[in-house]
């Protein structure tokens, strides 16, 4: 019976060691667009950036996965506003001449080879203290 026991468990441990591993559940890596930046009421868009995911088990690196083609624009109050490369670094785009202004919408548009990414967003007004 103890023998029975233990082969039943040694088999156990080979039988789901042979399954599928859990990065291949995963499914296929497709690179997803992402931005990453802030509105500060009184600043103006000084660094926003533009990337692409990387693999799971491949290293980040800000430089490579930096998208610097993308077509960047910000809406404010009706007008569109185009954002330029920042040079020397990669994937880094500003507005430098448009100051952010407390209780006003923007609207955000990246698009890149196709692919368009979208955000909204009011500036809150500062605390009335």
């Amino acid at each position: 019976m103890r023998g029975l026991a233990v082969w039943m468990l040694v088999s156990t441990i080979l039988v789901s060691g042979c399954g599928v591993s859990s990065t291949e559940s995963l499914g296929t890596y497709e690179p997803t667009l992402y931005v990453e930046g802030y509105l500060i009421a009184g600043n103006a868009i000084d660094s926003l950036f533009v990337g692409t995911t990387v693999p799971l088990f491949e290293a980040y690196s800000r430089e490579l996965s930096a998208i610097v083609d993308a077509d960047v624009a910000v809406e404010v109050d009706g007008t569109i506003h185009l954002l330029m490369p920042l040079a020397g670094r990669p994937g880094q785009y500003h507005l430098p001449f448009l100051l952010i202004e407390a209780g006003k919408t923007y609207k955000l548009s990246v698009t890149v080879e196709g692919v368009t990414a979208t955000a909204q967003t009011t500036v809150p007004s500062p605390p009335i203290m």
